[in-house]
């Protein structure tokens, strides 16, 4: 691909078309994209100092190269790191909206590495805002670590859990919160509760007021 781009550079150079047709031809002609030996040329001309004009060479999914400015490298860079995030996110079976920024995970056996990957997306500006679990199981400890990220360090102003069973060490159940919704507003915690198992909300809710640092 690079060859051809040069050979039609210097073929541009070496025969180049002055009739009238030619530059209607020419000027008529769309603009893909600036080729890569136009652009070194230009650079040469403008940028003594070797800077690369400040662009950044990137590459699209359909495997073209575009030189982008700083600001637009960064926003590329983010949005592919938040696609990552997203698509890690849906393989584990959690469904999120990018309008309504809510995410569903409903019947997941989250495992730790689940929420290792959870807790790097929501602290590296994965933007969920309403998050959910229905019929779950997830460990105590990883209820615990993932809880201190969604309270502390995330996106996150509601999450809701509807019967997701709290598994101990060994794997077994060890309580099922049949439904709980907490809200979060700076440092403040609302938290409704269902009448049904209410014991199983007690261990719940001590690990929110620890949590709320």
């Amino acid at each position: 691909m690079i060859d051809s781009l040069i050979n039609r550079y210097d073929n541009q150079h070496k025969h180049p078309d002055t009739s009238v047709t030619g530059q209607q031809k020419s000027i008529g002609a769309p603009l893909q994209g600036a080729d890569l030996r136009e652009l070194e040329s230009y650079l040469e001309r403008v940028d003594n100092k070797r800077r690369l004009g400040n662009l950044y060479r990137t590459v699209t999914v359909d495997g073209h190269v575009r030189w982008v400015c700083l600001q637009h490298y960064d926003e590329i860079s983010f949005n592919n790191e938040m696609r990552k995030y997203i698509n890690d996110f849906e393989a584990m079976g959690g469904k999120f909206d990018l309008k309504t920024k809510a995410a569903v995970v409903i019947q997941v056996n989250i495992t730790g590495k689940n929420v290792k990957m959870m807790c790097e997306a929501l602290t590296k500006g994965f933007n969920i805002v309403e998050l959910m679990f229905q019929d779950c199981s997830i460990s105590e400890d990883n209820l615990e670590t993932l809880l201190d990220v969604i309270i502390n360090r995330s996106s996150i102003r509601c999450l809701h859990m509807t019967n997701v069973s709290i598994r101990n060490f060994l794997g077994a159940v060890k309580y099922t919160s049949a439904y709980m919704v907490i809200e979060f507003n700076n440092q403040l915690l609302k938290v409704r509760l269902s009448d049904v198992n209410q014991d199983a909300n007690i261990p719940i809710l001590t690990q929110l007021l620890q949590q709320n640092k």
